[in-house]
């Protein structure tokens, strides 16, 4: 199952984003990923920050010293 905007896979850990309410139950990611043969050794899921949010929105960042 492809991860979208997967990256940080280093052989021990991978970091994947995806957008608010992208609508899959992080109990199937790690099915997924454990039926393809792949170790979990833990997962956890995390909120945008409000900048990244922010970004997600409008396509741009704070720019606060300029």
């Amino acid at each position: 199952m492809p991860l979208p905007g997967s990256h940080g896979a280093d052989g021990q850990s991978l970091v994947s984003t995806g957008p608010p309410g992208y609508g899959v139950a992080p109990e199937a990611i790690v099915a997924a990923l454990v039926s393809d043969g792949v170790r979990v050794r833990g997962f956890g899921v995390e909120d945008a920050s409000l900048e990244e949010r922010f970004v997600s929105l409008t396509g741009e960042g704070f720019d606060i010293a300029g």
